[in-house]
C-alpha cells in the first residue's frame, strides 16, 4: 500500500486509505480517475489524453487527480462533441463558449451548424466514392450488391 500523505483543508494529514479505500472518495465528494472512467464509460488513458490537450484540469489530493460533478459535466460534454466528430480544437472552442459567464448559445449553436455542414459535405463526397467504386467495379465484371446503409440501421 502506498503512504501518500494528503492535506485537507484543516492541514491535517490523511493517508491513502483514509482518500482511497472508503474514505474520501466513497463519500461522493469526489471521483478518482478510474471511478470517473467506469461512470463516463471511457479509459483513464482518456480522460489523461484530454487533460494534456487542456480540455480537463482536476484538482489534485497529493498525487491523486480528483474529479468533481463539475469536471464529471464537462468531460460528458467532450465526449458527446467527440462522439459528433468534432476536433480536439473545435472542442476548446465549444467548452469557452458554453462556459463563458454569459455563454454565447448562439456561437455555440453556429459551430455545431457549421460542423453539421461539414458532415454533409463528407455525406456527399462518400457517396460519389462509393458510387465510383461501384461504377469500377461493375466494369470488371463484379456484381455490386446494394448494402443496408449501416447508420439506418
Amino acid at each position: 500500500m502506498n503512504n501518500f500523505n494528503y492535506q485537507n483543508s484543516n492541514t491535517s494529514a490523511l493517508s491513502h486509505a483514509d482518500v482511497v479505500g472508503g474514505g474520501l472518495a466513497a463519500s461522493g465528494l469526489f471521483s478518482l480517475i478510474g471511478e470517473l472512467a467506469e461512470r463516463t464509460g471511457i479509459s483513464p488513458m482518456a480522460i489523461r489524453y484530454y487533460e494534456r490537450e487542456g480540455l480537463l484540469s482536476p484538482s489534485r489530493l497529493g498525487r491523486l487527480r480528483t474529479y468533481g460533478d463539475s469536471d464529471e459535466r464537462r468531460l460528458q460534454t467532450i465526449i458527446m462533441l467527440r462522439r459528433l466528430g468534432l476536433s480536439i480544437v473545435k472542442i476548446k472552442s465549444a467548452l469557452a463558449l458554453q462556459e463563458k459567464e454569459n455563454a454565447d448559445t448562439a456561437a455555440y449553436a453556429g459551430l455545431l451548424q457549421n460542423h453539421f455542414n461539414d458532415l454533409r459535405k463528407e455525406r456527399v463526397n462518400i457517396d460519389a466514392q462509393i458510387d465510383e467504386t461501384a461504377s469500377i467495379l461493375s466494369r470488371l465484371g463484379i456484381e455490386v450488391h446494394a448494402q443496408k446503409d449501416v447508420a439506418q440501421g
